[in-house]
């Protein structure tokens, strides 16, 4: 399956690569911020693409739920982060922002060890990269 015009994990390894993601944000620092773990999570949602639809909507609404603003009319992002693109473009409305990861040069979204590597990287002091991602609330800074 392709993301555009890239690869995805294949799928004989994404339960793997889903139970390491898991690993990775349950063993995280107590530091980390919560909204940098939800946008990690929903990161590794699209990264491994498992729905034939929904894939954006669902990291959306996964990574809304650890934002701030999550509190605070909550039904309002949720009717935003839960609307299809297509849906937005045909009433030629608004279109929300989604989770696009940027990893390193060099490594590859197909790669499940370079995926891996990525998504722990979000969630350690070690990155030093400005553009690790674009998420629909901007880039989560790694401490609170």
């Amino acid at each position: 399956m392709k993301i555009g015009d890239k690869e995805t994990i294949p799928v004989e390894y994404r339960y793997e690569v889903m139970s390491e993601l898991m690993r990775l944000i349950k063993e995280s620092s107590d530091d980390v911020n919560p909204e940098r773990l939800g946008d990690v999570a929903a990161l590794g949602i699209v990264l491994l693409h498992p729905f034939q639809d929904g894939n954006g909507r669902t990291a959306r609404i996964v990574g809304s739920i650890f934002h701030e603003e999550y509190d605070d009319g909550w039904e309002n992002n949720y009717g935003i982060v839960s609307e299809s693109r297509d849906i937005a473009r045909e009433r030629g409305g608004f279109i929300i922002n989604g989770y696009i990861p940027y990893l390193p040069e060099g490594k590859s979204q197909s790669n499940p060890e370079d995926v891996i590597a990525y998504l722990g990287s979000l969630l350690s002091s070690e990155h030093k990269d400005d553009r690790l991602y674009t998420g629909p609330f901007g880039q989560a800074p790694l401490y609170k």
